[in-house]
């Protein structure tokens, strides 16, 4: 039985199957869908590597189909097409994220300059006072002004959530997580208060000031700073908080 010419060279080329079944991989990769194609791109890489292996040792000896070398191109630049669609979506992700933080340095910035609390130096005193006469040297200075107080809660408490809220849509986890902290810090601020007299205006800005630079680092590529002293110091009390209040629910 004579055999044609595509039948000849088939039947003297023992890698022809090889070939054909990397050139459907090919196919597959090239008329599915993008999105499928992007996430399997290490098996596109594989085939790839194959067919160049195959088109450098065996092009001087047996002929290669165009086909198969028109493949081979529109693979290699859809390849190259869904890279790049990966660095745009990646591009979009922080562009998005550094939007959310400029948004919380705003609020960061509020809070820091936020006044204190009409009555802060009162409850200091009231803190630090040793005698009876001391206690009483104060109350005779009168009443709390509540409703003072009442109206800079109100500021203080919208301040708390518009951060909270702000930080949910920062995309980079250990920026989010400083955020986070600095925020906690700010609405414990009692422990600080009470076990080393640092009044609330203090540690609201030691936690405001360190999320904000961490925030400068992050706009600048650079990793984010360590935590200054006074800011571990003032975590630490809160950290301790925290703990004896989860023990206490167990």
């Amino acid at each position: 039985m004579e055999l044609d010419g595509h039948d000849a060279e088939r039947s003297i080329d023992p890698f022809a199957p090889a070939e054909e079944a990397m050139a459907e991989e090919c196919l597959d990769y090239e008329l599915g869908d993008r999105h499928a194609y992007r996430s399997d791109l290490a098996n596109l890489k594989s085939a790839l590597s194959g067919l160049a292996l195959y088109h450098t040792i065996f092009l001087s000896e047996y002929p290669l189909r165009k086909e198969l070398v028109s493949v081979i191109e529109r693979a290699r630049q859809f390849r190259d097409q869904g890279g790049n669609a990966d660095d745009q979506e990646e591009n979009e992700r922080r562009a998005q994220t550094l939007a959310a933080a400029g948004r919380v340095y705003q609020t960061l910035m509020e809070l820091k300059h936020l006044r204190p609390d009409p009555h802060q130096r009162r409850d200091l005193r009231f803190l630090l006072a040793e005698t009876i006469d001391q206690v009483r040297e104060i109350e005779a200075e009168g009443p709390r002004d509540e409703d003072g107080s009442r109206i800079w809660r109100g500021e203080w408490d919208a301040l708390i959530q518009r951060l909270e809220v702000e930080a949910l849509d920062i995309g980079d986890t250990d920026l989010r997580e400083r955020i986070k902290e600095a925020r906690v810090m700010m609405e414990c601020h009692e422990e600080p208060f009470k076990q080393a007299g640092q009044q609330e205006s203090r540690t609201r800005y030691i936690a405001a000031e360190h999320a904000m630079k961490s925030i400068e680092a992050f706009r600048d590529g650079d990793p984010l700073p360590e935590s200054p002293a006074e800011y571990v110091h003032t975590r630490d009390f809160v950290l301790d908080f925290i703990a004896e209040w989860e023990a206490s629910r167990r």
